[in-house]
This record gives C-alpha cells, structure tokens and sequence, in this order.
C-alpha cells in the first residue's frame, strides 16, 4: 500500500473517536450545499476528507468553504490523493491564513481581487 494511502487510513481510523461533534455537525450542514446534485460527487467521501482533515489540523479544523475546495479535488483524484492535495494546498501553498482562527477569510480574498 502507498504511502499515503497508509497515511490517511491512519487517520481515517480516528475519525469516531476524535471528530469533535461541533466541526462534525458544520460539515453535514456544508455537504448538502457543496456542487448540488451533481452525480461526480460522492457526499460520504467528502465528509470522510473533511472529518479526517479536522482531525489532522485541530488547530484550524473544518472551515465552510474548504468543501468547495475538497469537492473539486475530488472530481480529478481518489479519496486519498484528494486529501493529500488539499493538505498541500493549505500547508505549502499558504492557504492556511485564509482559514486561520476558524474565520473564513476567502470573501475578503475574493473582494480584493475582483473588487
């Protein structure tokens, strides 16, 4: 098994008992806004990515918004490889200020950018 196949099965393991219950009722909220209907995603799958990356990131958890980003990982990768993406997102790519302190802070991003 992969690396990080290995990796998130890890974490996967944890989900039950260290999901924290307010992160884990945010995410059933968001899931049935994400993409509406559309027939690409599979809704468990981006509730595991979301609840193991609120695990693995305590410290900023589940923020409204990274379903969007989840979900569209998800349209071009496996479970697996779309949560490794996403954590390179956030940690490489300097994504993590914007969902810093559980603000959402791409509605900011986005009125500087297009104004």
């Amino acid at each position: 098994m992969p690396k990080l196949k290995c990796d998130y099965a890890k974490l996967l393991a944890q989900i039950s008992e260290q999901a924290q219950e307010t992160q884990v009722i945010q995410i059933e909220k968001d899931i049935t806004r994400t993409y509406g209907l559309a027939a690409f995603l599979d809704r468990a799958v981006l509730r595991r990515i979301l609840t193991v990356w609120s695990i693995f990131d305590p410290k900023v958890g589940y923020v409204q918004g990274m379903n969007f980003i989840v979900g569209s990982l998800l349209f071009h990768a496996e479970e697996y490889i779309a949560f490794h993406l996403f954590t390179m997102l956030i940690g490489r790519y300097e994504m993590r200020d914007i969902f810093q302190d559980g603000k959402n802070k791409l509605s900011y991003f986005k009125l500087m950018f297009l104004g």
